[in-house]
């Protein structure tokens, strides 16, 4: 597990590390196609999708109960026209496009529910009056609940993948579509009649952007910038709803999840490891202990002239079985000790000798071996502390752009304004002092956490 992090790493800072937006793109794309490759990864990836998966099931559980509610109101709509000899201006239209809707032949990426609701919502429209006769007619919430279910398990669906991590996932694979099987899959999403709407949006966007500097594209526009400004996702108006800010947040969530997966692997692993490599011993130093007593059992049998006439050699021998029983003891306790101690998640962390550790498993916080309530892990003076503990170098120093993307990457409001930023984390700190108790200086004398000039902090966890 250990090469697997070692390389999503690498291919993390290439494409977060880059100065050009288009070196980024490049970099999610290279980082995606590695974790496709990587089989180790796959039951990592399936089970970001359990949830999103039973949504899923749900929605296409209603959604044939919610076309056969439209199409039976349809059935009944067209009978009464026809029985009625209804003639209107444009009525003959609205019916070609309710047919064609319901068949797909418009909007073919949306559900069939949505396409029949909104057909028959124009053609009853046009039958009515005025709005209040609409209204009367169509109904205030429309005329199928199972529609009106499905669709609201649609938006709540679409509205979580922004928050979530197989959220993060799809945005990724996207970019990497885009760049290494745009014509292959926009193809494929066709035949499935699927939304190409945003999948070509990207595609435009990263176009302009690998036009970066260059200018024979639409780089002369902008030419008194510098070219370290062209396309610039934070700068360029024409390309802001791209962000490349927003899609490093996709990538920084979506490789944080897989690290702390193949961390607690490597976790559980190392204990098995352990414990096995322990329990060996214990086994063969028991086995020592039992050859003795069998000995001693055997030299009690002799008879008691053989026995003095090899005295020596019998308190040799009780020597050496009194020295495997104590060895054999002092095995057994030390692997008490350290399964207890690994156990209750004081040996685990970044090191086991520092002021503040970090149970990997259960991701809680130590200050001298007791735990530090932050009072929930969803506040942002606990992200603060939780990304000066993970991404701090070995001198402690996290700049304040490393924390701002941490805080980004964990939902919380996007800030482009440096004093706004500064301003959020100085806040962050008094808070984390206020409601955990910690005290503000270690042991040392110096401050847990500190100021760098004005570039970041740095935070002092020194050994115990």
């Amino acid at each position: 597990m250990g090469n697997q992090t070692g390389s999503l790493e690498r291919y993390y800072n290439t494409a977060v590390q880059s100065k050009k937006d288009w070196g980024f793109f490049l970099g999610v794309a290279d980082y995606f196609e590695l974790i496709e490759e990587l089989p180790e990864l796959k039951p990592l990836i399936d089970k970001i999708f359990t949830e999103r998966d039973k949504a899923l099931e749900e929605i296409h559980k209603i959604e044939p109960e919610a076309v056969k509610e439209l199409q039976d109101f349809k059935k009944e709509l067209l009978a009464t026209i026809k029985k009625g000899r209804i003639k209107k201006e444009g009525l003959q239209k609205a019916i070609e496009e309710l047919n064609d809707l319901e068949s797909g032949k418009l909007k073919p990426h949306n559900y069939q529910s949505s396409r029949l609701d909104e057909g028959l919502k124009n053609l009853v429209r046009l039958l009515s009056d005025d709005e209040e006769d609409f209204k009367k007619n169509y109904g205030h919430s429309g005329i199928s609940k199972k529609h009106l279910t499905r669709q609201a398990l649609s938006l709540k669906l679409s509205g979580e993948k922004e928050k979530t991590i197989w959220g993060a996932y799809i945005n990724i694979r996207n970019v990497f579509r885009v760049i290494k099987e745009y014509y292959e899959h926009l193809d494929n999403l066709k035949k499935e009649k699927s939304d190409t709407e945003t999948f070509l949006k990207l595609k435009k966007e990263i176009d302009i952007i690998e036009k970066n500097g260059d200018e024979t594209g639409f780089s002369f526009l902008y030419s008194a910038r510098s070219s370290e400004d062209y396309f610039s996702s934070s700068k360029d108006k024409r390309i802001r709803e791209l962000q490349r800010d927003k899609y490093e947040i996709y990538l920084t969530r979506f490789h944080n999840y897989l690290v702390k997966e193949l961390s607690r692997d490597e976790k559980a692993e190392g204990l098995q490891h352990l414990n096995n490599l322990q329990m060996s011993k214990f086994y063969t130093a028991q086995q020592n202990v039992e050859h003795s007593e069998i000995v001693e059992e055997i030299t009690r049998d002799l008879p008691n002239k053989e026995f003095h006439t090899n005295k020596v050699a019998g308190e040799k021998m009780a020597k050496q079985f009194l020295e495997k029983a104590e060895f054999a003891k002092e095995i057994k306790n030390s692997i008490l000790e350290e399964m207890n101690g690994a156990k209750g998640g004081k040996k685990t962390g970044k090191s086991a000798k520092r002021l503040i550790t970090r149970d990997a498993i259960a991701g809680e916080f130590y200050y001298k071996n007791k735990p530090i309530n932050f009072q929930g892990n969803e506040t942002i003076y606990f992200l603060i502390f939780e990304c000066l503990y993970e991404k701090s170098d070995f001198n402690g120093f996290c700049s304040y752009e490393t924390i701002n993307n941490y805080l980004q990457a964990s939902g919380e409001e996007e800030y482009d304004d440096d004093r706004q930023i500064k301003d959020r984390i100085k806040n962050g700190i008094a808070n984390l002092f206020r409601f955990t108790g910690l005290p503000k200086k270690n042991p040392t004398g110096k401050k847990l956490i500190d100021v760098s000039r004005g570039k970041g902090l740095i935070f002092n966890n020194p050994s115990s």
